[in-house]
């Protein structure tokens, strides 16, 4: 993870050229026995949400007689993008894994993550140090995936998980 980490970073600094590092994702997805690390900026990330909420609206139009909870659900849009998918820097590094096999979560019945979690809660104290090193934004954040949510565990840069 640590090289992973590393190649980010300088894969950043090539491909950032003056924007600032809004977000910064960490993934590793057990059944594919990969990491990957996503950067967004805070441009991208209002672009998308721009684009998210237009959508959102009109769906809502189309539908005037939409139950209301439904309504709210499809309103209420993150404060950012949190879709690595999505990020300006998309899978700007993956590597695959040789220390745990393939299919580990569905094998394991979700217990990979009992060992993966605090693993993952490492690299993101060793990421947040890092990235720390590249033009950041003053809300820049990182988030680390967790068996719940591919954008988990945020963490402003110089501070404790939240």
């Amino acid at each position: 993870m640590r090289d992973l980490l590393r190649a980010a970073r300088a894969a950043a600094r090539r491909r950032l050229g003056s924007a600032r590092v809004y977000s910064v994702s960490i993934w590793t997805d057990p059944d594919a026995a990969a990491s990957s690390v996503s950067i967004d900026t805070r441009s991208h990330s209002a672009d998308h949400l721009a684009t998210l909420t237009s959508w959102a609206h009109g769906q809502v139009a189309k539908q005037p007689g939409m139950d209301r909870d439904l309504t709210e659900a499809l309103l209420k849009l993150p404060d950012r993008n949190i879709n690595p998918a999505d990020f300006a820097l998309a899978d700007l590094v993956v590597r695959k894994h040789t220390s745990f096999p393939a299919h580990w979560a569905s094998n394991s019945e979700g217990a990979c993550w009992d060992v993966l979690g605090p693993a993952l809660e490492r690299v993101a104290q060793e990421a947040v140090q890092l990235f720390a090193e590249l033009p950041l934004d003053l809300e820049a954040e990182l988030g680390v995936n967790s068996a719940h949510d591919w954008y988990d565990h945020r963490r402003a840069f110089g501070e404790q998980a939240t």
